[in-house]
């Protein structure tokens, strides 16, 4: 067998496994492109789904990232952050070290220091 019909044999044989597919996945990882849902890396399509209108938001993938910076802060019991990111880090400290939580606040002139300690 040539080399050139082994690998359509591969293609078809993909294609036919996703068209068979019963639950859909969609994938999300640092690196995601900004591609239809269904068509990025390692995914696939359950027959008849449709993910219209995911795909109508532009950059959907990167939205789910916890260091996504929302066009507006995000808040989290009477807090304001920048990202999820913050949030988390600072809920570490809520209770044993207020002041230090503070810092990963919206507003907190350590701001940018705090989000050192994240990266």
């Amino acid at each position: 067998m040539s080399k050139r019909k082994s690998m359509a044999s591969a293609v078809e044989e993909t294609k036919e496994k996703k068209a068979k597919t019963e639950v859909s996945t969609l994938m999300f990882y640092s690196e995601s492109k900004d591609v239809k849902a269904g068509c990025g890396a390692k995914e696939t399509l359950a027959v008849g789904d449709s993910f219209v209108e995911l795909d109508k938001i532009k950059g959907w993938r990167k939205v789910l990232s916890a260091f996504y910076a929302a066009e507006k802060p995000i808040e989290l019991n009477g807090r304001r952050f920048v990202t999820m990111e913050h949030a988390h880090h600072a809920s570490k400290f809520w209770k044993t070290a207020p002041e230090f939580a503070k810092l990963f606040e919206v507003g907190s002139a350590a701001l940018p220091h705090a989000f050192l300690f994240i990266l």
